[in-house]
């Protein structure tokens, strides 16, 4: 079923643009995907939502070069895996239950 959202997505920006270019989504779009989904969480449609706002807002608030952002970035995803395996949204759940 995600294969057929994607590939619908990837017909319909085609069709709006007028042309694909697969610099589009190249390898560093996807690992922003998947960083996003990993710091906010993979239990509930809000853990991505929250990840997405936390890593699109992050060079906004935080001035660095591209290796920094990087280096930061990977920092922060190891982090995540190791102390928040269910990322953001799925720690605060729980803690909140247990509360």
């Amino acid at each position: 079923m995600a294969n057929l959202l994607a590939a619908l997505a990837g017909a319909l920006y085609g069709f709006y643009t007028g042309y694909i270019e697969p610099a589009y989504l190249g390898i560093d779009q996807s690992l922003d995907v998947i960083a996003m989904v990993l710091l906010g969480g993979r239990g509930s449609v809000t853990g991505p939502i929250i990840g997405a706002f936390v890593l699109t807002g992050l060079p906004h608030l935080i001035d660095l070069s591209g290796e920094a952002r990087a280096m930061l970035y990977g920092a922060i995803l190891i982090l995540t895996i190791l102390l928040l395996p269910r990322g953001l949204v799925g720690t605060f759940a729980s803690l909140r239950r247990a509360a």
